[in-house]
């Protein structure tokens, strides 16, 4: 028989111990018998048996014991993480809802910008741009090239923009 630590060796290793033992009282009692000595030997058989057992049993309860505990604390640590990604799924909520608050703000901003502040300006800038006016630049000795140019460029933002109204034309 080896001398493993308790907590060290199966069931089956202490089942095959106590077989062993059983086997070695049984040559025991047969030497014994002869001497009148076999009920002794038998009650002495039993109680060790009987401490064995009992032996057997608190180990075992021991174990389940333990496993109960580890299954206890991986039980708590997936409700934790349950709980955190609960919190994490309803901060992405939050955040992405304040988030498509904020675009629905800067694009009524934006729309504002353009329809009540860009718009009329590039208007002015059309409705600046007459014959007259033409003239007037002309005799005060501006290049009328870069002036045409400038145009272009005001009435393709203007178009750009989206603006709605009348245009005059260039």
């Amino acid at each position: 028989m080896e001398l493993v630590p308790e907590d060290e060796r199966s069931n089956d290793e202490r089942m095959d111990d106590l077989a062993a033992q059983g086997d070695a009282r049984d040559r025991r009692m047969d030497d014994l018998s002869d001497r009148g000595d076999a009920r002794d030997v038998r009650e002495d058989d039993l109680t060790k048996a009987a401490k064995d057992i009992v032996k057997s049993i608190t180990i075992l309860t021991e174990s389940a014991g333990g496993q109960l505990v580890d299954l206890a604390k991986i039980a708590k640590r997936n409700r934790l993480m349950i709980w955190a990604l609960a919190a994490t799924l309803t901060l992405s909520l939050v955040l992405t809802g304040f988030v498509v608050h904020l675009t629905n703000k800067v694009d009524r901003v934006q729309e504002t910008t353009r329809s009540d502040v860009l718009c009329p300006l590039y208007q002015q800038f059309i409705n600046a741009d007459t014959p007259l006016a033409r003239e007037r630049a002309k005799q005060l000795g501006q290049d009328m090239a870069a002036r045409e140019e400038a145009y272009k460029v005001i009435h393709e933002g203007y178009g750009l923009l989206g603006c709605r109204g009348e245009r005059q034309a260039p």
